[in-house]
This record gives C-alpha cells, sequence and structure tokens, in this order.
C-alpha cells in the first residue's frame, strides 16, 4: 500500500521571541513538498529528513517558529494547495510567472539545481544530447507539474521529440532502465543518489547538455491564513542569509556528502 501523504509534526524552540510569533503561535506552519532523495525524505525512523529539509528546518529553529511537515506523493496536489491555500510553505520551487501569482520569493536561495539529460549508456554511445533538438525523434519522460524550461514542454508539443507525462517523477528511472523512455531529464542531486543506492550507476549516463540551471528557493503561500506570513518572508531571508555567512549551510551540505558553493 502507497501512502499518498505523510505529515510530520516538530516543535522548534528559541530564544527568538517577536509580536510576529505572539499571532501566530495558536497554529503550526504547514511545509509541504514533493519527497526525493537526497533533498526531502522520511528516514528509516520515521522522521523528516534531507539537505532541503534540514536547511529549512534550522532557519525556522532559530525563529522559533513551530511546523509541521507534510509529503505529497503527486505534483498535480502539491500544485493545487499553493493554488487554493491549503498549506503555507512551499519547498524549493525555481522562479516562474505563473507561480509567482501565488507565492512569495524570498531574495534568499539555498540550492542550485541544474537539469540534465539521462539516457542509457548504449544511446549514449550513439548520440550527444547538447540541445533540446539533439533529442529529435526520441521518447522523452516528463512529470507533470514541474517546470524544466518553456522551451522543453514547448518543443514536446510541437512534436520535435514525443513526450511521455507521469504524475510521479519517481516512475522515470524505471521507465528509462525498462527502455520505455529514451530520455529523464532531472538533476544529479537526485539520480546519481537513487543510482548508487539501488546499484545502476553503469546503467545510466549523463550527457552533456543543461536543460535548465537555476536558484531554487523556500516559497510562502500568498492564500494561506497563516498569521504575518509575509512578514516571515523577511525574517526567513535574514536568518538563511545568516547561516549563510556563518558556515551553516556549508556544514549542513557536508552532513550530506555536497560540497556548497555560495555564488
Amino acid at each position: 500500500m502507497q501512502v499518498k501523504r505523510i505529515v510530520f509534526t516538530t516543535l522548534l524552540s528559541s530564544m527568538f521571541v517577536s509580536s510576529l510569533h505572539a499571532t501566530a503561535a495558536e497554529r503550526e506552519l504547514i511545509i509541504a513538498g514533493i519527497p526525493e532523495q537526497p533533498l526531502r525524505y522520511q528516514d528509516k525512523n520515521g522522521k523528516p529528513g534531507g539537505l532541503d529539509y534540514k536547511i529549512v528546518d534550522t532557519v525556522f529553529a532559530r525563529l522559533g517558529v513551530k511546523t509541521k511537515v507534510v509529503f505529497e506523493n503527486s505534483s498535480t496536489r502539491l500544485d493545487k494547495s499553493w493554488q487554493d491555500g491549503s498549506f503555507d510553505v512551499i519547498y524549493c520551487y525555481s522562479k516562474n510567472k505563473e507561480r509567482e501569482q501565488f507565492l512569495w520569493y524570498p531574495n534568499e536561495s539555498h540550492i542550485t539545481i541544474r537539469w540534465k539529460y539521462w539516457t542509457s549508456p548504449e544511446l549514449f554511445a550513439k548520440r550527444q544530447i547538447n540541445t533540446l533538438d539533439d533529442m529529435k525523434g526520441l521518447k522523452v519522460g516528463a512529470t507533470v507539474g514541474y517546470s524544466y524550461s518553456k522551451d522543453f514542454w514547448a518543443k514536446g508539443k510541437a512534436g520535435v521529440y514525443t513526450l511521455d507525462e507521469v504524475v510521479k517523477n519517481e516512475a522515470q528511472a524505471p521507465k528509462l532502465l525498462a527502455k520505455r523512455i529514451d530520455v529523464m531529464v532531472d538533476h544529479p542531486f537526485r539520480v546519481l543518489f537513487e543510482a548508487k543506492e539501488n546499484n545502476y550507476m553503469d546503467k545510466i549516463k549523463e550527457h552533456p547538455g543543461v536543460v535548465k540551471e537555476a536558484p531554487y528557493y523556500t516559497t510562502f503561500v500568498k492564500k494561506s491564513n497563516y498569521p504575518g506570513l509575509e512578514g516571515l518572508v523577511k525574517k526567513y531571508d535574514e536568518t538563511l542569509k545568516k547561516m549563510k555567512e556563518d558556515g551553516t549551510i556549508a556544514k549542513i551540505y557536508a552532513e550530506y556528502n555536497m560540497e556548497y558553493s555560495n555564488k
């Protein structure tokens, strides 16, 4: 049986006190996102973990904000949640005009993600993918709700390549391994982690091209009824910036065997 939603509640304590917290103390800040190792996941003890989770959790811990974490396995359902205000904060989004109608973005980003092309070694030996046009005639996996890039979706709809759309991103790698798709577009954080964990590093190849490279942000839902949420964005920004300056972010990256570059 597959769990569709996983909820975690944490009480974070801090010496920091403000009027913002006084009004918001009556309920928890609900943070939602799609689980994907090594960024966000449920660990073997049933607790949330991951690079993205740990950074965001540390920020709100410093601010003394009570939080509840919700993992949604459906990107479609998650999208609906920030459109109707079901949750207060959404993990790890890049900027686009549609989202900015519904979400507040802080100035500070904590993760930069490069979306790359992945294929079987056999296809890699036959053709190198540097651009979207290099996928002409191929079957390409695409997850509904993922932005990738405007050109990625436009060229797929125009028939340059065939889009094989799924709702859950974790379906992409099994399809690639089973040769049900020719190309998977995903970021190395996730692909390499899962390939090492499941022993298929020799069955995939990373191509030189980059679909998109962009900073990703913790976002705040405009339709949320959490008291003083817009003001919390500024506090989040200030705290994250301090964590970059005092070395906290670099230490968290190191915990997950990742190198941090504060560009």
